[in-house]
């Protein structure tokens, strides 16, 4: 099996996993015949925020910072069996901004979760049990240590190194495994951490991942709904579906909508009303967003310049070549209401 393939492998079985977790809420929803809970919808939302991260991570999008706390959360969300943990973090670290990429230090920390929980089940008996401690590191002050602890029947000292071996399994493969010790440890000596199996634990087993914390400052805050004031938005896309929500969405901070399914429609819509964004899907039936862009520059030049384009094309060449170009702000799709404010904010303020 070639690099890729595993590479791959590794990102379905973690899109499918989490795409599992949205449906069976759904699904558990629909039987119960009951409104979905907040801890659904964060489970949903956790989920979705995830996929969206591979998905970028797979189309070459630069790594997602983030802070401790986000990261057990997620990891935490994304989690099947969330009734068995006992969460302790040191609120001092909680917002320490991290090294390294998000996505690597969740899926290390959901694969030591998903380990300890098989462990624990498999003694009889106990009811699994499973502690995440999050502290500043007690051998550096600029790293933070999140050890992940089961009530299972621990390591055998025959086994202390093995399990870090590439290929070493004691799991039943034949269903397909996400990240494994290996490649978490890998993982995370590439980011400036390590992962580490506690050997003075006494009863269970206790690994830690430690991770060096970002020097750089915290990002900033998205822009609150009050930022841009109230924005007359003109929306364009051939997906009617898609239109709704970008109509719910910015209803939500309180500006207009006007939506149009082709771009002959959002011409004749400019010509007749202002615009004080207009947001515009990449790939329409009509016409080339090149060619909108043209005739929006030619007849409308102080308009060309409220213009926000979306796309879900980021493998095409051609397409992020002609954004690039453009000087205008884009989204890729699928994108974060966080996103779709920092580019109206972005377009308001630059006129």
């Amino acid at each position: 099996m070639t690099s890729h393939t595993k590479d791959v492998d590794a990102l379905l079985h973690d899109l499918r996993a989490s795409l599992f977790q949205i449906l069976s809420v759904f699904e558990i929803a629909r039987k119960k015949r009951q409104e979905l809970s907040k801890a659904d919808t964060e489970r949903i939302a956790s989920n979705a925020r995830f996929m969206k991260s591979l998905l970028d991570e797979a189309a070459g999008a630069s790594p997602v910072s983030t802070t401790t706390r986000n990261v057990v959360d997620t990891a935490v969300c994304l989690f099947a069996h969330q009734s068995t943990l006992t969460l302790t973090i040191d609120e001092d670290c909680s917002n320490l901004e991290l090294s390294g990429n998000a996505i690597d230090w969740t899926r290390i920390l959901l694969n030591l979760m998903v380990n300890g929980y098989r462990e624990a089940v498999a003694v009889e008996g106990s009811d699994p049990a499973l502690k995440i401690e999050v502290s500043q590191s007690s051998q550096a002050a600029d790293t933070v240590e999140i050890a992940v602890i089961d009530n299972g029947p621990g390591v055998p000292t025959s086994l202390e190194e093995k399990i870090f071996q590439r290929g070493f399994t004691t799991h039943d493969c034949s269903g397909g495994e996400g990240l494994g010790l290996a490649a978490s440890r890998a993982a995370a000596l590439s980011a400036g951490g390590n992962l580490t199996l506690d050997t003075s634990a006494k009863a269970g087993a206790r690994f830690v991942v430690t991770i060096p914390v970002c020097a750089k400052a915290a990002t900033p805050a998205p822009a609150d709904e009050h930022s841009v004031g109230r924005l007359r938005i003109l929306a364009v896309d051939d997906d009617l579906e898609i239109l709704s929500t970008y109509e719910q969405i910015v209803a939500l901070d309180g500006h207009t909508l006007e939506p149009a399914s082709s771009a002959g429609e959002a011409l004749s819509l400019i010509d007749a009303k202002e615009f004080d964004v207009i947001l515009i899907d990449v790939r329409l039936l009509d016409m080339s967003a090149a060619a909108f862009f043209a005739t929006l520059c030619e007849s409308h030049p102080t308009m060309a310049d409220r213009v926000i384009f979306a796309t879900g094309d980021r493998h095409s060449s051609d397409t992020m070549e002609f954004l690039q170009n453009s000087g205008r702000p884009f989204l890729i799709k699928p994108f974060s209401f966080a996103d779709l404010q920092n580019a109206f904010l972005a377009v308001s303020t630059s006129r």
